[in-house]
């Protein structure tokens, strides 16, 4: 391919020039984007998370007809669960972290301030500490006399690593 007779052409029109300049330009600030919003989110996917992610496992449950015992039911499933071998834990939750739902929540650093930032809240009973394996550094955890029925329907538990 010669290049002197394209050359030839792009100096008698100068505007034509220019705008392929332009083009190119910004084809290469949209692909430079893309790629740093793909190295973001790789970044942000490999990053620990703080739970036994390998050993967790969840599931939702569906009733059908009189909802009135839910919460009876709820907690007849998670004793029974407790009881298979190789449980670490169980608990009944809105959420789970890796989910990619949940509910959000603004976080502000002063009362009455505007949001400066963004999270997710999973309601967690007394066995939710076990359950993710994490580990408490600061504080006490929640106590079962401390804890109320939100009306939670994902189960997540956790099952020792073989």
């Amino acid at each position: 391919m010669d290049l002197i007779p394209i050359l030839k052409a792009l100096r008698r029109n100068k505007v034509g020039a220019i705008l392929i300049g332009l083009q190119m330009a910004i084809t290469l600030a949209v692909a430079c984007n893309c790629l740093s919003v793909i190295q973001q989110y790789v970044e942000s996917s490999t990053r620990p998370t703080g739970i036994d992610e390998a050993n967790i496992f969840s599931f939702t449950n569906q009733w059908v007809g009189n909802s009135a015992d839910v919460a009876a039911r709820i907690q007849g499933d998670l004793s029974a669960i407790r009881q298979v071998p190789g449980v670490v834990d169980v608990q009944s939750t809105n959420s789970f972290p890796l989910r990619g739902g949940g509910w959000g929540w603004g976080l502000a650093v002063k009362p009455g301030q505007s949001p400066v930032s963004s999270t997710t809240l999973y309601f967690v009973d007394e066995h939710g500490l076990n359950t993710y394996g994490l580990k408490l550094v600061a504080g006490r955890w929640l106590g079962a006399d401390e804890v109320t029925d939100h009306g939670m329907h994902d189960t997540v538990f956790r099952h020792r690593s073989s």
